[in-house]
């Protein structure tokens, strides 16, 4: 999968037609492009060709961990939207609180999403922003500051909503406000944390009603302990195959006092001292 750019003066046809195109193609300012030669209707299922290249590479997380193997369906379904997001050319988002795990949560998913953009063809500069947050909830008046961002992704760029992921927040019901106004605007948002939602029943937090998906450990009865920085990580992982920076699961599980065992194996695998 890929991109190339392609330009003709005159068509008959409308945003969203699938088309065959032919033509020669050549480099030019460090991207491909292709001069048309001829153009004509096709009918590829262009939709399940998105869907199956925004399947995530089956992989091993980076450490053993039966924590990590209970959340595995989830990290494989927001990979996937997220994947298809990139593929779509759909801009994103990223809301992370501002303490060390969720820096490093945000920078996880950030880097990983400019990896692939890069790769495809998709320029990250004007399809990948993030913002932290100072409150450790996703409060309204970060909410109203995206609500302006996206609103001038919209306009300048012609894009579509972006889709908005919060990390290392987003669960809990002080959540909610934030969330449910989103959603009355037509905004989509995945949640990635691991704070205690207090409310939980058949695995449905009070934040779930506003939210298209929800990783958090609380859900499948686990506990706050795998840090939103190690999911992160293994989300980032799954975006892209080649993303691999060790470190930032290790000091991650280091800062947020995550006295599990998962904290020492992350450790061990960014060959560093708990002291360096």
């Amino acid at each position: 999968y890929g991109s190339v750019d392609a330009v003709i003066k005159e068509s008959d046809y409308q945003v969203g037609d699938i088309v065959k195109l032919s033509g020669q193609v050549n480099a030019r300012a460090g991207k491909l492009q292709i001069e048309i030669e001829s153009i004509s209707p096709s009918k590829v299922d262009f939709n399940s060709i998105i869907d199956q290249n925004a399947e995530p590479t089956k992989k091993p997380f980076s450490i053993k961990s039966e924590r990590l193997e209970k959340l595995k369906p989830y990290f494989y379904k927001i990979a996937k939207r997220i994947r298809k997001a990139i593929l779509e050319s759909q801009s994103i988002l990223i809301r992370h609180h501002a303490d060390s795990d969720g820096i490093i949560a945000g920078l996880a998913i950030e880097h990983s999403c400019r990896a692939f953009m890069e790769k495809i063809g998709v320029n990250p500069d004007y399809n990948l922003y993030r913002s932290p947050s100072k409150a450790p909830f996703y409060e309204i008046s970060d909410v109203f500051r995206d609500i302006v961002l996206t609103k001038r992704i919209i306009e300048g760029h012609g894009q579509q909503k972006p889709l908005i992921i919060v990390l290392d927040n987003g669960s809990t019901p002080e959540d909610v406000l934030g969330l449910k106004t989103l959603k009355s605007l037509g905004f989509e948002v995945i949640v990635v944390d691991h704070h205690n939602p207090v409310i939980i029943e058949n695995k449905k937090t009070a934040v779930d009603p506003y939210i298209s998906m929800h990783l958090n450990p609380y859900i499948e009865g686990l506990d706050s302990q795998t840090c939103a920085g190690m999911l992160a990580y293994e989300l980032g992982r799954l975006i892209f195959e080649e993303f691999d920076n060790p470190i930032m699961p290790a000091v991650a599980g280091i800062t947020d006092h995550c006295l599990i065992q998962e904290t020492e194996d992350y450790i061990k695998n960014s060959k560093k001292t708990r002291e360096e």
